[in-house]
Formats: C-alpha cells, sequence, structure tokens
C-alpha cells in the first residue's frame, strides 16, 4: 500500500505542480500572516510585525525554492524553464541563431553525403569472410615492352597455379577461376539460354568463406575432367527454376551435357560479376592437356594472407617459385615475377563518365545487330524470364536467348570501388566535417560569450555553477537540434539525387553515418557552449559584470 501511495503521490506531482505550488504559497502565506497578527496583537505596528515575522521565518523566496528541492520531477520543471528562457534569448539574436541553425544545416547535409558516398563507393564492405586478407595474385612480366602502357597484372597459366599452391607456405590457401560460355537447357522442355559461366576450383567457396543458400559446394573429388557437377547462381535459381529447392540433384544440360545440381550461391554473392549464372569445377571445362601448359594464360587466382605472415615474405615464396618456372620454360611465355594486389576496382567494372551517345533505329538496315532487350515488369520480374523467352522463341526459334538479368544486377555490375576517387571524397568529408566543426564552434561559443554579463548576475543572485553549465547547456544545443532537424532533411534530399547516380544507395544508408556526424556536430556544439560558461563561473561575479 505505501508503495502505490508513492506513486500516486509522484503522479500528482509529474500532472498537479501548479496546484502543489499554490498550495505552498499559500500555505507560507497563512503561517506568515497568522505571525503578524501574533506580533500585531502583541502591540507591534503592521510594518514592525512584518518585519519581525519575515525574520522568524526567514526569506519565503528561499523557503519556497527549499521546499520544492523535495518535490519529484524537478528536472522537468528545470528544463521546461530553461527553453523558456533560451528561446528569449535566440529572440533577442535572431541573426547570430539564425546562422548557428544554417551552419549545423548545411554542414550536417554536406558531410553526411559526401560520407555516404564514400561509404558506397569505397567502404561497402566485400560479400566475403575477412575479406581484408585475401588478395589476387598475377603472373608478371618485367620486360619494358610488356609494361609500356601499364604495369601488367597478367591471368596465371593452370599449372602455374597447381605449383604455387603446393609449393608456397605464405597463404592459408589459394583458389583458381575462369571465365566460360555455356547454353543451358533443362530436362522439362525449358527453353535454351546462352549463359556466362565461370570455372572454380573445389576450394574456392570456403576460401572466401561462402556458404551456400541451397544444397553444397563442389568437393575436391569432383574437381576433375569430366565432372558433370554444377552450383547455380542465385539469380538462374529464382528466374530459371522459380527458386525450387528440389532442383537439387537433378539435371540440368550444358552444351547438351547432363550436369547435375549440387548446390545455389546465395543472393549476396556476386563474383566476378553479375552476369555469371552458374559455377562449374575447374578442372571440368577443357581438355587435360590445358592443366599442363603454362603459357596458356586464362586464369585468376585468390590467395588468403595467412594470420601473422607479412604479405611480403608471402609473396617472396611465389615469386622464388614463378622465377624458377621461368628458367625451367626459357621456350614458353612464362612470366619471371608474380604480383598481387587486394580485391578492389580491378575485380568489379566499373564507369565513372556517361560519354555522349548517339542512338539510331535498330532496324536501319545493318544485319550485324546485338540487341538488348529492355522489359518492363509489374511482377517480379526474375519470374517474366521463362514467359519471355517462350514469346522471342514463337518469332524465331533460331535466335538465342543470352545473359537475362534484372536492371539492379545489371547496375550493379557496371558499378566498382574507385579508389583513388573515393579516398579523395573521403578526404572532402574528412575536411568539410572539419571545417563544419571549426565554424559551429565559433559562431555557438561568440553567442555564449555575448552573455557572460547575464551569467555574472545569476552567479551574483546565489546560482549554482551547475545550473549555469546546464543552462549554457541547453541553450547552446537549442540552435544545434534545429540545425539537426534541418540537415537530416537535407541530406536525405541530397541522398535522393546521388540515388540517380549511384547505385544501392539509400538516404540514410547506413544511419550510422548520420548518427556520427550528428554526434559530432553535437559534441562540438556542447563543448563550444560549456567552455565559456565554465570559465565565467569561475570568475569573480564582479569581474564577470565588468565583461562586454
Amino acid at each position: 500500500m505505501r508503495l502505490l501511495d508513492q506513486l500516486r503521490m509522484r503522479v500528482q506531482m509529474l500532472f498537479g505542480r501548479g496546484r502543489a505550488a499554490s498550495r505552498l504559497d499559500d500555505e507560507l502565506s497563512f503561517h506568515i500572516e497568522h505571525q503578524i497578527a501574533e506580533n500585531i496583537a502583541a502591540g507591534m505596528n503592521p510594518e514592525e510585525a512584518r518585519y519581525s515575522a519575515l525574520r522568524i521565518f526567514g526569506n519565503p523566496v528561499a523557503l519556497r525554492e527549499q521546499s520544492r528541492a523535495t518535490w519529484s520531477w524537478n528536472w522537468i520543471e528545470s528544463i521546461v524553464r530553461d527553453l523558456r528562457y533560451g528561446l528569449r534569448t535566440l529572440a533577442r539574436t535572431p541573426g547570430f541563431s539564425v546562422m548557428a541553425v544554417i551552419v549545423m544545416a548545411l554542414c550536417l547535409g554536406a558531410a553526411t553525403s559526401l560520407f555516404t558516398i564514400v561509404r558506397s563507393v569505397l567502404l561497402r564492405p566485400l560479400p566475403f569472410r575477412d575479406p581484408s586478407r585475401l588478395l589476387m595474385v598475377y603472373e608478371h612480366f618485367r620486360s619494358e615492352a610488356a609494361n609500356q602502357d601499364k604495369f601488367n597484372y597478367n591471368s596465371v597459366s593452370a599449372p602455374d597455379y597447381f605449383t604455387w599452391r603446393s609449393e608456397t607456405h605464405g597463404f592459408e590457401d589459394m583458389a583458381a577461376w575462369r571465365g566460360w560460355r555455356f547454353n543451358l537447357s533443362g530436362e522439362r522442355a525449358e527453353l535454351p539460354e546462352a549463359i556466362t559461366a565461370a570455372a572454380g576450383t573445389w576450394n574456392l567457396f570456403p576460401l572466401l568463406g561462402v556458404q551456400p543458400a541451397v544444397g553444397r559446394t563442389f568437393t575436391e573429388v569432383e574437381d576433375r575432367p569430366g565432372s558433370n557437377s554444377v552450383m547455380l547462381t542465385w539469380s538462374v535459381f529464382q528466374r530459371r527454376f522459380a527458386g525450387d529447392p528440389s532442383i537439387m540433384g537433378r539435371q540440368i544440360r550444358l552444351d547438351g551435357k547432363p550436369c547435375t545440381v549440387v548446390g545455389v550461391q546465395p543472393a549476396s554473392f556476386i563474383y566476378p560479376e553479375a552476369t555469371v549464372q552458374v559455377w562449374v569445377p575447374y578442372q571440368a571445362v577443357d581438355t587435360p592437356e590445358w592443366l599442363s601448359h603454362y603459357d596458356w594464360h586464362e586464369s585468376r587466382v585468390v590467395a588468403r594472407l595467412r594470420q601473422g605472415m607479412s604479405l611480403s615474405n608471402a609473396m617472396s615464396q611465389v615469386e622464388a617459385v614463378q622465377y624458377r618456372l621461368h628458367m625451367q620454360y626459357l621456350h614458353e611465355p612464362v612470366a619471371e615475377d608474380a604480383v598481387s594486389r587486394t580485391i578492389n576496382s580491378n575485380d568489379f567494372k566499373v564507369f565513372l563518365q556517361v560519354l555522349p551517345t548517339m542512338y539510331f533505329p535498330i532496324l536501319n538496315g545493318s544485319a550485324d545487330v546485338s540487341l538488348s532487350l529492355a522489359v518492363h515488369s509489374t511482377g517480379d520480374p526474375l519470374a517474366m524470364s521463362v514467359p519471355l523467352q517462350r514469346q522471342i522463341a514463337a518469332l524465331d526459334p533460331q535466335l538465342p536467348v543470352s545473359d537475362v538479368l534484372t536492371l539492379p544486377q545489371v547496375i550493379g555490375d557496371s558499378l566498382g570501388n574507385a579508389s583513388f576517387s573515393a579516398t579523395l571524397v573521403m578526404a572532402f568529408a574528412v575536411l568539410s566535417l572539419l571545417l563544419a566543426s571549426v565554424g559551429l564552434y565559433g559562431v555557438l561559443s561568440y553567442l555564449m560569450t555575448q552573455r557572460m554579463t547575464e551569467i555574472g548576475i545569476r552567479i551574483a543572485l546565489g546560482a549554482q555553477r551547475e545550473q549555469v553549465l546546464r543552462l549554457a547547456f541547453v541553450d547552446g544545443l537549442r540552435p544545434a537540434i534545429l540545425g539537426l532537424v534541418f540537415g537530416l532533411a537535407a541530406s536525405v534530399a541530397a541522398v535522393r539525387l546521388i540515388q540517380t547516380m549511384l547505385y544501392k544507395t539509400e538516404p540514410l544508408d547506413p544511419a550510422a553515418v548520420f548518427a556520427v556526424v550528428a554526434a559530432t556536430l553535437l559534441t562540438v556544439a556542447a563543448i563550444a557552449c560549456l567552455v565559456p560558461a565554465w570559465r565565467a563561473s569561475r570568475l569573480d561575479p564582479m569581474q564577470a559584470l565588468r565583461t562586454e
């Protein structure tokens, strides 16, 4: 029961503070008037009786404040009082107040937009496990002619890859893949389709840390010439097989050869590009002779650096092996060296500039026409692929259909990590945030310095340092928060404009970008207000009163 009574009193103090204040004033007035009446009855004149009563009771204002200090929810009343006073203060200096709001809004909008671009272009993590330790390893020809245009990153031959993997120990593992093309057909009268494929070694997906969405990845036994295993990407799994898990263990035909579906890649796995529709074992796509030719450079090698191993030490082992192979096969074009780089811009296509383009009618009499058909769908675009292929086959059964992709996949495939440009934008983003912080600090600290006399008056009247600092903190954050609201709207509008130019960018994407920038500027605003107020609170009140 006592707990319920305390709860009831707290609720009454929250919603009935006006009535409680009136009762307190009435009670103080009653006791003072009663003491005045007793003093008059004792023979004092009214003025003496009032002074005597006040001496007995003390200062009514101080008594009222002491009594109210025991109430609950005082912090709400204090904040509301400070807000009212702060609004009056802003009204007295509208120019600087509006300037603080504008500075906050512009800085937040600009910095958030720049950091969003950097995050989308440069910092968006790759869909692999611990991507910072992943490297692409290439052969490198040292001759000046081979490097005349630019530093050459040469594709790797299959025997070079096998030798690197078996004779070096600086990497946890090495995997290889190469591009390929197939004609895809099914067992249930699906129409044939020309598709882009990739052939990867059995250890490629474990090395990347990619787990299949359905089924499994290739085994070491399956990675051999003549293997008939195949993995589907999520795109072809959805659009051609309607996302039916029963496709596992069934056969599809690649170039007329029956292949058993063993797994489906997750939707997040788009590597090396979105046009890849199926994966097959590395050694299954060509003849055994191809696996032994050092001068057939057609593979890409991915390696994961071993924990605790430096990149220079790991690569020195590969370089030594490659130079030995070069000296051993001088009659074949085997590179003298090996180089590496992190998985970045060269692994994903990027269009940095839209070139001027002239369009002509497609039916202009030319017989050599490569047609890309764009279709607008009101439903799931992947579900439209099979009906669309049937319509094309009805028009021309001899016309092949290839690379059926959704528009987001096409756009995503055209984008990559423009490292230098994004790093430059990152530098400008950091600089803009720094300049915003300096400007905001200057505006708000000047506003607070102008209130030095007011702070001196408050201290002279008995205000505590904590009260002065709290008032300064609330007053300083008010224009900052107003600017925060306008800056949020500006950043959303700016990022919506960026959406038209940069794929997979959302307003406040991610929310942490906005939160970090906003927290930085709010912290600067708080410091800009608290530092002058703290200095003023330590001054002698008379010195603060003389400050202009």
